[in-house]
């Protein structure tokens, strides 16, 4: 390796070192703002702030790697320089509240977004499968001992059992009678076990609302490219709406901040496979691009595109205002 190679990846190091210091203590401001000045940050949190550091860190470089490869030169880079540091500051407090470790698989997922507006890119934090699992564990009024989902096709065996007065634990029979020909699917269940089973709580999602949500979903490509794991998103979330969280337990702000990101429209990046059966629970790096992409198409930058013949004629004529600047040069948005 050449020497300035060397020092350009000494250089790098040393940002990104500087850049993850501030934020963890504009994570820390926010938090103490947020949460109020009695709770104490702790150790761990700070922890937990520099795993989001990390983690959206490498997120960032792996789509700035598309963005060169794709020539996608209308497109600001995905670098720390065009992220707006204060509001990803803000999502990580509630993460961080949660007890939501970025590093643990599935726990949360970093999406961009570009903003018109301020020019950046808004990086939301999406609770992954995982990460809701334990949320549940950890913060419901009455936490679910297990947690199963489950998609049934058209030539399994399904049978609720309902709690009536013969029986008095809710249950089911699934039988996957054909597992390499199950057909298409009609419906999913999600079920809630509890230390008592007489709480334990079968919630059925039937075809015709799988329908409603995939309406409802601005992400109707994503739907049909990835249907079923779709389909198992909304049985995910159907069931995870069954469980009350404690606000004893948990700060009221990150309850509300919870219930409002998790929204159909703004999660159907959230690919859920059920842990159960062995597969990976969430997203794939192919379904994140693509809603990532679908997000953008809505969002496009023209400004930029716009921007660049004016920009051209300024610099032939020796001419570049002061207050603009070439993209990309922005320094990290903690203001």
């Amino acid at each position: 390796m050449s020497k300035d190679k060397k020092d350009q990846n000494k250089e790098k190091k040393n940002e990104l070192q500087t850049t993850s210091v501030r934020f963890v203590n504009e994570v820390e401001r926010q938090f103490a703002a947020e949460m109020g000045s009695t709770l104490e940050f702790t150790d761990h949190q700070k922890k937990l702030a520099q795993h989001l550091f990390l983690k959206t860190s490498n997120a960032l470089d792996e789509w700035e790697g598309k963005r060169i490869k794709n020539n996608q030169k209308n497109k600001k880079p995905f670098t720390w320089n065009n992220v707006s540091i204060k509001n990803l500051a803000l999502e990580a407090v509630y993460k961080v509240n949660l007890g939501l470790d970025a590093l643990m698989k599935n726990h949360v997922h970093p999406v961009p977004y570009y903003n018109k507006k301020t020019g950046k890119y808004d990086v939301n934090l999406q609770t992954g499968y995982k990460g809701l699992k334990y949320v549940a564990k950890n913060y419901a009024i009455d936490p679910p001992k297990d947690i199963v989902i489950e998609l049934v096709h058209k030539n399994d065996h399904f049978k609720p059992l309902k709690s009536n007065f013969e029986r008095e634990v809710e249950s089911y029979e699934f039988e996957i009678e054909n597992p390499f020909n199950r057909g298409a699917v009609v419906g999913g269940f999600g079920y809630l076990v509890y230390d008592d089973p007489t709480k334990n709580e079968l919630i059925i999602v039937t075809n015709k609302e799988f329908e409603k949500a995939q309406n409802q979903s601005p992400m109707d490509l994503i739907w049909n490219k990835h249907e079923e794991k779709m389909k198992r998103k909304t049985v995910v979330r159907r069931t995870m709406d069954h469980i009350d969280l404690d606000p004893k337990k948990i700060n009221a702000k990150v309850i509300l901040h919870e219930d409002s990101g998790n929204t159909e429209a703004k999660v159907d990046n959230e690919l859920n496979n059920d842990a159960n059966a062995g597969e990976v629970l969430d997203i794939t790096e192919e379904v994140e691009e693509e809603f990532r992409k679908a997000e953008e198409s809505k969002d496009e930058q023209p400004e930029q595109e716009e921007e660049k013949p004016k920009e051209k004629q300024k610099l032939q004529q020796g001419e570049i205002p002061m207050d603009e600047k070439p993209t990309g040069t922005e320094g990290p948005d903690f203001g």
